[in-house]
């Protein structure tokens, strides 16, 4: 939808994600209902993700662009999936 959304939002999580021993795969960002939707693709290159290992990191992921919203996403409504 937006790349520079998308850009500006790899940039300020990749750190993070890395510190967890993961990479971020994609990053898919659109209009979905009512909202936008910011969808993070995770994977680790030594064996993958586990479900719980997702979940945390949706967590984190959720906690750090909450923080950062009316900055990375332009104030616009969005949901993390």
């Amino acid at each position: 939808m937006d790349s520079s959304v998308i850009g500006r939002v790899w940039r300020a999580v990749d750190p993070l994600v890395a510190n967890e021993g993961m990479e971020i795969v994609d990053i898919d960002y659109r209009r979905e209902g009512r909202g936008n939707v910011l969808r993070f693709y995770l994977d680790r290159p030594e064996g993958g993700v586990t479900i719980d290992e997702l979940t945390t990191m949706s967590r984190r992921l959720g906690d750090h662009a909450t923080a950062r919203e009316t900055k990375t996403l332009a104030g616009k409504r969005h949901q993390l999936r």
